[in-house]
């Protein structure tokens, strides 16, 4: 008995830790993990981030709700994201000492903004048809 649940533990390990690393932070942090996840269609890290997303003291009670349940497949997990978003988004505007490395970016195609670091744009939405597709919604870019 001890030995299966040693076995199953370090079986769980490397996603446990990775977890607990991912924790520092801002839950804006959780939020571009998922954005990354989907972005490369990995339902099982896409899971794991979103929720990961509870291990933040800071993550909204709005946001703990969506979460409470994370389904496996891929165009599920983006839809729930699509709910997370606007909570990041939200949070994004009233907190600038989180904001750091991250951008607010938008695809009018699919109706939806995600939170995700500066430089290329990676459409978590539509990352096989369109994946650049969309445009930096904020910071507004100077002219």
């Amino acid at each position: 008995m001890i030995s299966m649940m040693l076995s199953l533990w370090i079986a769980q390990a490397p996603s446990i830790l990775a977890s607990k690393q991912q924790a520092k932070g801002s839950w804006l942090h959780g939020c571009v993990a998922a954005h990354q996840a989907l972005f490369k269609g990995d339902t099982r890290l896409a899971a794991q981030s979103l929720k990961g997303l509870l291990l933040y003291k800071d993550t909204p009670v709005a946001v703990r709700k969506l979460i409470a349940s994370v389904p496996k497949d891929l165009k599920s997990q983006r839809n729930l994201y699509k709910s997370v978003s606007v909570e990041c988004r939200a949070h994004w505007q009233k907190v600038p000492k989180d904001r750091g490395e991250f951008v607010v970016m938008t695809c009018p195609m699919v109706d939806a903004d995600w939170i995700q670091r500066r430089g290329r744009l990676e459409n978590p939405y539509a990352a096989e048809t369109m994946p650049h597709c969309g445009y930096q919604l904020l910071p507004r870019k100077k002219k």
